[in-house]
Parts: structure tokens; sequence; C-alpha cells
């Protein structure tokens, strides 16, 4: 500031200064979110409640505006710019129980701005906490079984899901990694039980037939409140695959004539027709119960036969030789050339020496999987056309269990499982 008075007279350099006004807060503050959030359930009953502000508040209006049902008092407790109010409970709320919390317009903000709203809101308090640790209830295989597959399919298969069952619903995060086996590398899918008590465990690749297998459940496994488990283990093992050949029964085994004629008694075997185009049709049965004891299943099974030599054209005029699976009984008679039967497979389309071969597994498998067990398997062989229209022989020789060479005797190799 400078000038001079009337006589011209300067005035001396002066500064001057001042401050100006600060603006009224007129902006009534807002509630911005609680905690717990209104309608929240499950709420622990040691929690803390707590509101947040659009602004810093006025620390004694608002702890008088606020109140919470059932008499429960608060400890106060601010943030460092005062938007945000926490009431620490004096004692723990009580479980299963629904608290109202009131906090009326009477709160102001530092400038002494009412809140815009009052604001009312509820929620709920959790159940009396469980503290009970949770319990393995059951397990599947048990420990220390033997012989376990999967016998849900068509063909047994050497692996299985293995099964846990505990006391309450467990975490399923925290039990799926505590899960492990002794087994490296293996690798599966978990599925759980609607309530959450029972997991499974569904290994990705077969175990191997024979596998000792060892699982573990750590004590990492919790249950939904996050009480551990015990350490956990089991063991079992998977059913072990072995094979037999069976050779035809001697006495079971012949051939049958269109005319009922029928033979048990020769070394070989005519399948049909001679130059009065009279049919005949072979049978071979197989005694099951020349098999282990304790086979559990059937896994494979393939019928065998040693052609000897044919007359005359009869894959040309009589069409392939095929296998039926029947049942008749303890001896051929008259009845079994047109004995209902079960169309198996192709046996033989050529008049090769030599043997032919055809898998029977599914004919053998039912009849060692009835409820009441057949000893036996029996087939019958036919050409799918019966006679021919010459007037010659059509027909090849096959040998049969009552042949003196092994090697020239029907076969049945069955591969089987046991424990």
């Amino acid at each position: 500031l400078s000038g001079q008075d009337l006589a011209t007279n300067s005035l001396g350099e002066t500064t001057l200064s001042f401050t100006t006004l600060t603006p009224t807060d007129s902006t009534a503050p807002t509630v911005s979110s609680t905690a717990p959030v209104a309608g929240s359930s499950a709420v622990p009953t040691p929690a803390n409640i707590s509101i947040s502000f659009s602004e810093p508040m006025k620390r004694s209006t608002t702890e008088a505006a606020l109140s919470v049902s059932s008499g429960v008092a608060c400890s106060f407790i601010w943030s460092a710019d005062d938007s945000q109010l926490t009431c620490d409970p004096t004692t723990d709320m009580t479980p299963t129980t629904i608290y109202t919390v009131n906090l009326a317009a009477s709160a102001t903000d530092r400038a002494g701005n009412a809140l815009a709203t009052g604001l009312v809101f509820s929620f709920t308090t959790a159940s009396v906490p469980d503290i009970t640790a949770p319990s393995l209830v059951n397990n599947f295989p048990s420990d220390g079984a033997t012989g376990i597959y999967d016998a849900s399919g068509e063909i047994p298969f050497d692996s299985i899901k293995m099964d846990l069952r505990f006391s309450e619903a467990m975490d399923h995060a925290s039990t799926e990694t505590a899960f492990s086996t002794n087994i490296v590398g293996l690798t599966g899918s978990f599925g759980w039980s609607f309530d959450s008590t029972e997991m499974t465990f569904t290994p990705s690749a077969a175990l191997g037939w024979g596998t000792n297998v060892t699982w573990t459940l750590a004590n990492t496994a919790t249950d939904q409140a996050g009480n551990p488990i015990a350490s956990q283990t089991g063991s079992f093992r998977i059913a072990r695959q072995s094979s037999k050949l069976l050779f035809s029964e001697p006495d079971l085994d012949g051939e049958v004539y269109s005319t009922g004629t029928f033979s048990t008694s020769f070394p070989d075997i005519y399948i049909g027709d001679d130059n009065t185009n009279l049919s005949s049709k072979g049978f071979l049965s197989f005694n099951l119960g020349d098999l282990p004891a304790d086979s559990l299943a059937i896994y494979d099974a393939t019928l065998s036969i040693y052609q000897i030599s044919h007359t005359g054209n009869p894959y040309g005029l009589l069409g392939n030789l095929v296998v039926d699976s029947l049942d008749y009984g303890n001896g051929l008679d008259a009845t079994d050339f047109d004995l209902s039967g079960q169309l198996e497979a192709v046996l033989s389309t050529d008049t090769t020496v030599g043997y032919k071969f055809a898998n029977v597994y599914k004919a053998v498998r039912n009849n060692f999987a009835l409820t009441v067990p057949r000893t036996r398997s029996q087939f019958r062989l036919r050409f799918e056309t019966l006679v021919s229209t010459n007037a010659n022989p059509d027909r090849i020789t096959i040998g049969s269990g009552n042949n003196s060479g092994d090697d020239l005797k029907p076969g049945l190799f069955v591969t089987y499982v046991f424990p």
C-alpha cells in the first residue's frame, strides 16, 4: 500500500493482511454403510456393529442417538477422522436372535447438521457356536478290504470310488486339500452329498489290478465352523486278475442230429449235413466250478475249437459257423437240436485247418453272475443254414473233449477277478 498526503508527503510502504470467513456447512450427513449388512444372518455373537458416514460426525450426539435392541450396551470406537462409529458390545450377543439397530436423526456432524434420515436395520445372530470336532463315521472301501473293483459297468474295472462319511457337514475346500493317497501322480474329482457330510473321490485313471491303496485325510480338514478333524487313514487292495484254460467236459459235449439221435462219446464232432441232408450241430460244455473258489467276477472269456478237416463246401453252401449260448443241463438229448439259445458270435468263416476263436464273455459272465449261479457255460455250434441243396456231405470236423490230444480239445480261456 503506498500514497501521498495533500502536502505531497509520501506514505511509507505498508503491508496489510486479512482472513476470510469459513463458509457455513449446511449439508446433512448420511449413512454410507453398515456392518453387519441389513438383513444378515448367522452373524457371530461376538461381532461389532459399525456405521460409516458421509462426513466426520460429532461424537457426543451420534453416540447418544444410537441404540441396539435387547439392551445391548456399547463401548464406542471411532475412526481417526470420525467418519465411522463402532459399537463393541460389552457382552456377546445371544445366539439365534434378531437385533435391531436404531440411529436417530439427532446424530449430527461437526457443524451441527442433523442426520438426513434416521437409520433402522436388523440382523440375526448365529446359533450356538460349533466347537465340536467332526469325526469319520464310515468309509468305503472299508479298512483292510481286499478284492475291490468297480462292478458298475459291463466289464469289471480295476478302480473304485473312495467314499468318506462324516459326523457333520464339512468344509469342501479344506477337506479335499487334506485328502491324499499313496498312488504317485493320481488325480481325480471330488463329489459331495447335498448335506456336505459325504465326500466321494473318483480317480481319473485305473488303479491297476492288485494295487494296494492307502488314503490319508490330514487334520487340516475342518467342518464348516472351522473345527479340525483328527487325522484319518485307511487302506484296501484292488482285486487281482488271473486266467485259466478250461477244457470241455467229455461226457457233456458231442453232436445232435436233426433226426434226434445224438452222441457224446467220439473224439470228433461233426457239424453240417451229410449226403442225405441230415443236419448236425455241435455242443460244448465247460465247468465253471473249475475256476478258483474265490473268483469274484468274469473279466473275459474266449471259446476256442480246433477245426480238423472239412468235407464238401460247408462255408460256401451253409454260411458261417456260429456259436449260441444255451443251457442243456446235465446231458445231451434229442430236444437240444432246436433248444432256444442266444446267438453269441461267428466262430469261423473258412475251411482253414487250425484254431478258431470267438469271444463269449457276455455268456460266461451272465452264467457266473446269476443269483443262483450256473455251474456251467454251454454252447451250440451250427452253420447259419442247416442243409445244402445238393446230395453231398458239407460239414466240418472239430476235436471234442473226448479227444486224446489236449491241443485238439475245445477250450474256454477265462480271465477272472479274485481278491
